[in-house]
């Protein structure tokens, strides 16, 4: 079991594995086969599998769940997510038919990594491991001690008679239809009512910034509104924030999820958020300039920007934690040495202005104020490659706290 567990642990700083294999057929073949050995144990699975062993393969198979590796067939380390969704269904299964219990850590963060693959962007993986997890659910029902978190809510999400044993060939032919996992318009709002277990929180939350990041419109469409609509908001943005902290130098993680941030304040989460929303915005300013992604560079001017949101349906108090932190990530973004963030940051700020600001008609300086902000966001040629001037960019920042005041 050693030499298959060392197969799929790829190599860390702290940890050297020169057994870890680069091909991915051969790290689906390993989780495949450590769930065999367990399986074809049965009865004598107590007797042979003690606790550090069955410890040790489900933490390898946590470490699969992580493999996002592709090539030119696509998403390839979706093939051992799937394997590793299967090991972890059957090995708690097969734990709780035979009191050989892990740790409630490992056991959690194992119930957790399942329900993160049931926020997978693919059909057929969301649905696997939803069903899967639904299986374990079934399996502890009637148990005693250890055993996951939250029946009422996942029962309230899915519905009555949805902790079921898990049948292989129902996953295989069950259409959008019939499986609240499949269809994304069901399954991402319902995913999303379970953020009201905390425990499972951080997983679930990756796994639906994960798919925000994946080449479609999944995010825009129905993660965002699921995002806005179901959960406390400050909360919510709370936990992106720390996942995004600890994720700082990974962009696979930290761009999509401050692009969850801004699906989040798009679809009208802005209410109460001014503390965590000025901590976002000195997180994505830091270094700016230094940074050379222009994805992430472009999703941290539109968390910037999209700021105006909060701040026109905020109280004074709110307003004055956040015109700062709006009027101090002007310049940066306006003034960035790349053209396309330059452009990106004026048609958000001004997108966002324009949807957003109310005048008073007799409040004819205010208008006058927004006249001229409007015509240096629309009339500078941000794409130049010049830079830009730097009275144009302060005319914009001194003008923004009358117009939002």
């Amino acid at each position: 079991m050693d030499h298959l567990i060392s197969l799929g642990q790829p190599t860390t700083k702290v940890t050297l594995n020169p057994l870890y294999s680069d091909n991915i057929e051969v790290r689906r073949n390993a989780a495949d086969s450590l769930t065999r050995a367990l399986v074809r144990l049965r009865n004598r699975f107590i007797e042979i599998c003690i606790a550090a062993t069955l410890q040790k393969v489900v933490r390898s198979m946590l470490i699969g769940l992580q493999d996002y590796s592709t090539d030119q067939r696509g998403d390839v380390g979706s093939w051992v997510r799937l394997s590793c969704v299967a090991g972890l269904r059957e090995t708690l299964i097969l734990c709780s038919a035979s009191k050989q219990l892990l740790t409630e850590e490992d056991f959690q963060k194992a119930i957790g990594g399942m329900w993160k693959q049931a926020a997978e962007r693919i059909d057929h993986v969301r649905h696997t491991a939803g069903t899967s997890v639904l299986a374990v659910y079934h399996a502890y029902r009637t148990v005693d001690g250890i055993k996951p978190l939250g029946y009422d809510v996942v029962e309230e999400a899915y519905g009555a008679g949805c902790f079921a044993p898990f049948d292989s060939h129902r996953v295989a032919v069950d259409s959008v239809a019939q499986s609240p996992f499949k269809d994304p318009k069901q399954a991402f709002p319902r995913i999303c009512q379970l953020f009201l277990i905390p425990p499972y929180r951080p997983a679930i939350l990756e796994g639906l910034i994960v798919s925000v990041g994946s080449n479609s419109d999944l995010g825009e469409r129905i993660i965002g509104p699921s995002l806005a609509s179901v959960f406390p908001k400050i909360s919510l943005l709370n936990d992106i924030f720390d996942l995004a902290k600890h994720k700082f130098g990974d962009n696979r993680i930290f761009i999509p999820a401050i692009c969850t941030v801004n699906l989040v304040l798009e679809n009208g989460a802005v209410e109460g958020v001014q503390d965590t929303l000025a901590r976002f915005v000195k997180m994505v300013t830091t270094n700016v300039a230094k940074i050379k992604s222009v994805p992430r560079l472009v999703a941290s001017a539109t968390l910037c920007a999209n700021v105006v949101l909060a701040i026109t349906a905020s109280d004074d108090g709110a307003k004055s934690t956040l015109l700062p932190a709006l009027t101090r990530s002007i310049e940066p973004f306006l003034t960035h040495s790349f053209p396309t963030v330059r452009v990106k940051f004026a048609e958000q700020l001004y997108a966002v202005l324009s949807s957003s600001i109310d005048f008073d008609e007799e409040d004819e300086e205010k208008m006058e104020i927004w006249q001229e902000v409007e015509m240096t966001l629309l009339d500078t040629k941000w794409s130049a490659s010049s830079e830009v001037d730097k009275d144009t960019v302060n005319s914009i920042t001194a003008g923004l706290p009358h117009i939002l005041s």
